[in-house]
C-alpha cells in the first residue's frame, strides 16, 4: 500500500447482539491508524439483523464514503479482526471485493497479531 498516496481510515464494524460492543475495537483501530499516520474519516457500525443482512446500511454508507471523499488519496477500509466484515469466508471476500471495486483496501489490524495480542490489546485500551 506504499504508491505515494496519503491513506483514510474507514473503520468498521458489526455489533450482531445487544451484549456485543464495537467500542474497544474501534479504539483499538484509531489508535493502529494513528500509529501509522492514518486520517480516520469516521465510524460505520452495523447492528443487529442489518449486521448480518447481504445489504448492510453502514457498511453501503462507508463505501459511499470512500468513493466521493477519498478522492486522490488511498481509502483503507479498517477492522479489528476479518470477522469484524463476516465470519464466513465466501461472504467476507464478497464485502471485501466491494472496496476493491472502488480502489480501496481492506485491512486488519489483527491481522498477523495472535489471539494473546489482541486479547492485551483490548484490555489496555
Amino acid at each position: 500500500m506504499d504508491d505515494g498516496k496519503r491513506a483514510i481510515a474507514y473503520i468498521y464494524d458489526r455489533e450482531i447482539t445487544s451484549a456485543d460492543n464495537a467500542d474497544p475495537r474501534i479504539t483499538i483501530c484509531r489508535a493502529y491508524a494513528a500509529e501509522l499516520g492514518w486520517q480516520v474519516a469516521g465510524q460505520w457500525v452495523d447492528r443487529g439483523e442489518n449486521a448480518v443482512s447481504p445489504r448492510r446500511r453502514a457498511w453501503v454508507g462507508m463505501l459511499a464514503a470512500m468513493e466521493h471523499e477519498a478522492q486522490g488519496a488511498q481509502p483503507v477500509c479498517l477492522v479489528a479482526s476479518w470477522d469484524r466484515i463476516a465470519r464466513d469466508d465466501m461472504v467476507r471476500a464478497e464485502l471485501r471485493q466491494m472496496v476493491s471495486k472502488i480502489d480501496g483496501v481492506c485491512v486488519s489490524v489483527v491481522d498477523g497479531m495472535s489471539e494473546d495480542d489482541f486479547s492485551s490489546a483490548v484490555r489496555h485500551v
